[in-house]
């Protein structure tokens, strides 16, 4: 990857920004990687939308996962959770275990990473959120119902 993105990224113009996670290429490796993660926190949601779609097909999917997971589990950055969610989502599969495994941690977002099972909808989830419904706290409760209406099937 060219070092100048970084610099463009920098810029004052949304549309510059946007256009600088879009000529991102696939094989940029960690440093490219890093420019969508702070894509997804931009002040414009057409960057931070771009920056979900360019990972949600990121070839090195577990590093994408990885930092999508911790963008969710410890940051107050709504904007910035709220594209790391949808990355996720458009991910899908590849990311329940790690969310599963974040669960498992710090309880400070688990409203968030439950969201994020049931925004994936698929079936190998329903375990792990159904542990949920027995939480305490009925805020989670009701998110792994929402949850598990959004993953659906019989069970």
């Amino acid at each position: 990857m060219d070092g100048g993105a970084a610099e463009r990224f920098s810029s004052n113009e949304p549309e510059t920004r946007r256009q600088v996670i879009c000529d991102i290429p696939s094989d940029g490796g960690a440093e490219a990687l890093e420019i969508l993660m702070k894509g997804l926190s931009d002040e414009n949601w057409r960057v931070r939308k771009e920056a979900a779609r360019r990972i949600e097909s990121w070839p090195g999917v577990t590093d994408a996962v990885k930092s999508l997971v911790g963008a969710v589990a410890a940051n107050d950055d709504v904007g910035l959770r709220n594209a790391a969610l949808s990355a996720l989502a458009g991910i899908g599969k590849p990311a329940i275990h790690p969310l599963v495994t974040a669960l498992q941690g710090s309880d400070k977002h688990h409203i968030f990473l439950i969201q994020a099972l049931g925004d994936i909808g698929d079936v190998s989830a329903i375990d792990e959120v159904k542990k949920w419904l027995a939480n305490e706290d009925v805020n989670l409760q009701v998110a792994a119902i929402e949850a598990l209406a959004s993953i659906g099937g019989e069970s």
